[in-house]
């Protein structure tokens, strides 16, 4: 009983007024000396809450003597009132966001072990389309359950595994420096991202007297952050598993910078023998820097025997300009032995 009133306190009754309605619903009609014996208020109290709630068409009474009371149908209570809250519902979520423009959802910082894993739960519970995950594998354990409840319920799931994490479902991408990674931050970083909407960035500490914590969000530029970083984890990962050596050859040759990732590199040395690869890559470079100059030179030659045509009078055997074609005015006759040395004559003369 002691909850219906404290319900009923939530929809804006107030104690008195709780207690009068449910002895009311126990007996009716009923006088006020009897409702205040039922309802254990004060008869003082009992004719004002009486009136109070017929004003709120709660309680009708009867206009002849002794005035006796009845509650209206419980029914037809709680439809009046949750017509009223969702119509109030609607107002604020139309109207609110209005009171302050540009408003920035704020960054909230969570702390203490149960908590952060209360909040990684709960924004896990939260998403209807897909989650972006980074994760140890013994951490992962604690909400491998509440995933594959979310991928049964048809969300997409990525995850960016640490320490040979294994999943029966969703994308993984394993991580070959968890335990470099673990040292350097000191813990374990957890992170996760739901739907564009939600986002967790936060840390395991390996020191067990240290208590875990992170920041939660819905700022949308920060939630795109948050998931653009594990993105840019998975195509590196993703590069690491599916470069071979043509790709190495290929991507040497075009830039001696392409390992400047530290991890990429670690990965790459592993792999590969480096060193083959540069020298490979190195006579790729010198054969493509001569099928450029032979394109060049024939290109050139194409040119040249344009202006051959444009400048040769076949009639008088003279070559001429005007002024347009080059910084000669007056008609020229010239002689040359060879055509390469009229040819280098044009490439001096004519614009380029």
């Amino acid at each position: 009983m002691d909850k219906i009133i404290e319900s009923l306190k939530d929809l804006g009754f107030n104690t008195y007024e709780a207690k009068v309605y449910v002895a009311l619903l126990k007996h009716y009609p009923a006088t006020g000396y009897e409702v205040s014996k039922l309802a254990d208020v004060p008869q003082s109290r009992t004719y004002d809450t009486l009136k109070a709630l017929s004003q709120k068409q709660v309680v009708t009474s009867t206009q002849e003597k002794p005035i006796t009371y009845s509650p209206i149908k419980p029914s037809e209570l709680t439809k009046r009132y949750k017509r009223k809250m969702t119509s109030n519902i609607e107002f604020l979520e139309k109207h609110l966001p209005d009171v302050k423009e540009n408003y920035l959802d704020p960054i909230l910082s969570i702390s203490g072990d149960n908590k952060t894993l209360e909040k990684i739960i709960e924004i896990i519970k939260n998403a209807k389309k897909e989650i972006y995950l980074e994760i140890w594998s013994q951490d992962f354990k604690k909400i491998e359950q509440e995933l594959l409840l979310a991928y049964n319920r048809n969300v997409e799931i990525r995850i960016v595994g640490y320490d040979r994490l294994q999943s029966r479902f969703g994308l993984v991408f394993e991580h070959p420096f968890a335990k470099k990674l673990e040292n350097y931050f000191q813990g374990r970083v957890i992170i996760i991202a739901v739907d564009d909407k939600e986002a967790f960035y936060g840390k395991i500490p390996t020191n067990p007297s240290d208590s875990s914590g992170g920041i939660w969000t819905q700022n949308k530029d920060i939630v795109f952050l948050i998931k653009e970083l594990m993105i840019h984890d998975m195509l590196l990962l993703d590069i690491q598993h599916n470069m071979t050596e043509e790709l190495m050859v290929e991507a040497l040759a075009t830039t001696f910078d392409c390992l400047r990732y530290s991890e990429l590199n670690s990965v790459l040395f592993e792999r590969f023998d480096i060193a083959e690869l540069k020298k490979k890559a190195l006579k790729l470079r010198r054969k493509r820097k001569k099928e450029k100059e032979k394109a060049e030179e024939v290109e050139n030659n194409k040119r040249g025997w344009v202006a051959y045509k444009k400048g040769y009078n076949p009639e008088t055997g003279k070559f001429f300009f005007n002024g347009k074609e080059s910084r000669y005015s007056e008609e020229l006759n010239l002689e040359f032995d060879s055509f390469d040395e009229f040819y280098k004559f044009l490439l001096k003369t004519l614009p380029q």
